[in-house]
């Protein structure tokens, strides 16, 4: 008899020693699939701990339905330690829930990658999650390198569809090729623009656009190669992305007379002024205004007459040798009104003197 309870003692010892050790292993193999397993099925706010066979499931859920299904997922993992792979535990609800604010609508829904010669990138726009600009920031990073984006993107609904940011990182491949230029979106309306040293840079994007394309989304192309003609590419129908164009084909250059006169002074304005006309070109559907700005300096009458005759020397120009149609143009000047600089300085005053181009749809 004290033989066979010596015995029982024995066996119930060890197997509580079995039992201690292959529990720790189950408890920890179920914590890691649950967590695994919450992670993957994109819940990682939930948060796991066991406590024995219990899995204690916690966290701050931003709906019911995440919660309710977050938990489900817990509750499906499986013991992959176990012999038979079975449930082999519980599970405690410890979350909470506080619903994530609907983000706002934004119409236009614009996006922007700006290239500076230097090959650092400005971020602009919106994106639709916190996910997708991760997803869009990382693919920058990996386009233009590390430390030369920057972010300055914000969270809208109001994407056009799905594919926002599938497009906005096959355009980064495509400016990542440009010396310096701009890639602009605006619903399923786009641009890219900028100069490139290689004319086969130009033939290979133009190329590219016309045949890998997304369905619903229309580019237009102008790029320029230093030396050779004026290629472009597509038309647009948004008025912001034509607008664009001609204010990027503008930055840091304008068109400069001879002082105190309407004439055009040397080839770089006339180029700049044909890059402008292959640009309206790409925009049949808008009109064009020209208009013509002094400086504060002389008579306000003779700036006046002066700003009209720049005006509509320029719109002659783009009429007559950069095919734009008349009817589509029109010239007007405003004198030293609407300064955009201080008329104190010669910086300030040069900055006045200018020609500004104004789009509208075409009634």
């Amino acid at each position: 008899m004290i033989r066979w309870l010596l015995g029982a003692i024995i066996m119930l010892c060890v197997g509580l020693v079995y039992g201690l050790m292959t529990g720790e292993a189950r408890i920890d193999d179920v914590e890691t699939n649950i967590r695994g397993a919450l992670t993957e099925a994109g819940y990682d706010w939930a948060s796991v701990e066991m406590s024995g066979n219990q899995a204690h499931i916690s966290g701050t859920a931003p709906s019911v339905a995440a919660q309710q299904s977050a938990l489900s997922v817990a509750e499906a993992t499986r013991c992959t330690g176990c012999k038979l792979k079975h449930k082999w535990h519980s599970v405690r609800d410890g979350t909470q829930i506080v619903p994530i604010a609907a983000l706002p609508t934004q119409s236009p829904y614009v996006f922007s990658a700006r290239k500076s010669v230097d090959g650092n990138v400005t971020l602009d726009g919106f994106v639709p999650s916190e996910a997708v600009r991760g997803d869009v920031l990382q693919d920058a990073v990996d386009v233009f390198g590390n430390d030369r984006v920057t972010d300055d993107l914000q969270l809208a609904d109001g994407a056009p569809d799905g594919r926002w940011a599938d497009v906005i990182k096959l355009y980064f491949r495509r400016l990542a090729q440009l010396d310096s230029g701009r890639l602009s979106l605006e619903g399923y309306e786009g641009s890219l623009i900028g100069a490139a040293s290689d004319g086969g840079v130009q033939t290979s994007l133009y190329d590219a656009m016309g045949t890998t394309m997304i369905d619903g989304y229309n580019f237009v192309g102008n790029v320029r190669v230093q030396g050779a003609p004026v290629s472009v590419f597509g038309r647009s129908q948004s008025q912001s992305i034509c607008q664009g164009l001609m204010n990027d084909l503008r930055r840091g250059r304008k068109v400069q007379f001879e002082a105190g006169d309407a004439v055009i002074q040397g080839a770089p304005n006339i180029a700049l002024l044909n890059d402008l006309a292959s640009a309206a070109n790409q925009c049949p559907g808008f009109q064009i205004a020209v208009h013509g700005y002094t400086s504060s300096e002389g008579d306000p009458a003779m700036n006046q007459t002066l700003s009209e005759a720049r005006a509509m020397a320029v719109m002659n120009y783009l009429s007559n040798d950069g095919g734009i149609d008349l009817s589509r143009l029109s010239a007007r000047g405003f004198g030293a009104d609407n300064p955009v600089a201080s008329n104190a300085t010669e910086d300030g005053r040069e900055q006045n003197r200018r020609i500004e181009f104004i789009l509208t749809r075409a009634e």
